[in-house]
């Protein structure tokens, strides 16, 4: 559909939308505590990359995406093109990893453009930069 949106996934409209191109997708749960804790680096990096595609998909709202995926935990973060995981994401939980991992995957950055409207916003709404303090690995 379109880049620089993250876009909510479920079994209906998943291969719909990421066909023919790559994904960075966040599988969660909302009781999921390492979900929650790591939604605002997702979030985060999903607004500053806007010529990528993020999705997240609930599980708990998927269960036929659960099976495909073969998701054992959660969260499960993942590259995807044509239904297939090119990679998992294994790294610390910082935004700066995530973010160069995404990078790798889609062959994107955050442009000028992209850091321009991430920090005029953030100056605009004095809101503060958490990504210094995940300090939590998963996977």
């Amino acid at each position: 559909m379109y880049s620089g949106e993250l876009q909510f996934l479920n079994d209906n409209n998943f291969a719909s939308v990421t066909k023919g191109k790559i994904f960075i997708v966040d599988f969660y749960a909302d009781w999921c505590g390492p979900c929650v804790a790591f939604a605002p680096t997702f979030e985060a990096v999903a607004k500053k990359m806007s010529s990528t595609n993020f999705a997240k998909v609930n599980v708990d709202n998927s269960p036929k995406l659960s099976a495909q995926f073969n998701i054992e935990f959660i969260p499960y973060i993942v590259a995807v093109k044509e239904g297939k995981v090119l990679e998992q994401y294994n790294g610390s939980r910082t935004e700066q990893d995530f973010q160069s991992w995404c990078s790798k995957m889609t062959g994107n950055s955050v442009t000028e453009k992209d850091n321009k409207i991430i920090n005029d916003k953030e100056s605009s709404e004095n809101t503060l930069s958490w990504s210094g303090l995940w300090v939590t690995k998963f996977g």
